[in-house]
């Protein structure tokens, strides 16, 4: 098990008592996510209150090569099976699921004031995780502002990448569906990565832990699909340490 080496900052009792800290815990998120609404906000005000429009290259290209499968479309009924002008010739798939489905609700989103919509959940996803990591409504805050304006979402909603950028807003609630590391009742880190390891006969997890859980031998709890497992930090490679069976 891996685990982080960052100690947290105590906080002293002239910090402890200030106007943040006697609000409450559902005050102090929705203040945060509040801040990340009027950013993006702010930054797409030209298309949300303006009534301009991005014109992702990208899309315009999509929408000229798939003319020929509307055409047919409006003739015929039926969706065709390849798009001649992409490439010299492309399978195309355009079938809708009946059965509801996560993207359905994304969608119903996705079409309220694009990309402000978007970019919130994405920014919103950010803050939880790292708020998460952090227990800091600051770390989340400053997280989510970063990685909603990192250089590339910008570039991929200018061009018109906006599947790309839905993926991207799903990104921290999967990351967040994951398995949490535990001390008792109390959820201390989290996993970001785990599988079987065949040589070693063991589960094998990787996870970030606050540092006084980091030495080796360390027990700790990992929760999987609503089970609780024993798990002890190990220091690396847990298999073949002594590189006695290398092959020289």
């Amino acid at each position: 098990m891996a685990s982080s080496t960052q100690t947290p900052t105590q906080r002293t009792a002239a910090q402890a008592d200030t106007f943040w800290t006697r609000l409450s815990p559902t005050t102090r998120h929705a203040g945060c996510l509040g801040i990340l609404l009027v950013v993006a906000l702010a930054f797409y005000a030209p298309a949300v209150f303006e009534g301009k429009n991005i014109q992702g290259t990208d899309s315009i290209t999509f929408r000229a090569n798939a003319q020929v499968t509307v055409e047919h479309h409006q003739k015929t009924g039926e969706w065709a099976r390849w798009a001649p002008n992409v490439f010299s010739g492309t399978p195309y798939i355009n079938e809708q699921i009946s059965v509801l489905q996560l993207d359905d609700v994304v969608n119903l989103v996705r079409g309220a004031a694009w990309p402000v919509s978007l970019l919130f959940v994405l920014m919103a996803g950010v803050y939880l995780l790292a708020f998460y990591l952090t227990r800091n409504h600051l770390s989340g805050l400053l997280s989510g502002l970063a990685f909603g304006f990192t250089t590339y979402i910008p570039i991929i909603i200018g061009v018109g990448h906006g599947t790309k950028f839905v993926a991207l807003a799903y990104a921290p609630y999967v990351v967040l569906a994951g398995r949490p590391g535990l001390d008792g009742d109390e959820s201390i880190g989290y996993v970001v990565a785990a599988d079987f390891g065949d040589r070693v006969g063991e589960s094998i997890a990787y996870a970030y832990l606050p540092s006084k859980y980091a030495d080796a031998g360390t027990a700790v709890q990992v929760m999987c699909e609503g089970a609780t497992y024993d798990a002890t930090v190990r220091d690396e490679p847990l298999f073949d340490a002594g590189r006695s069976k290398i092959r020289r």
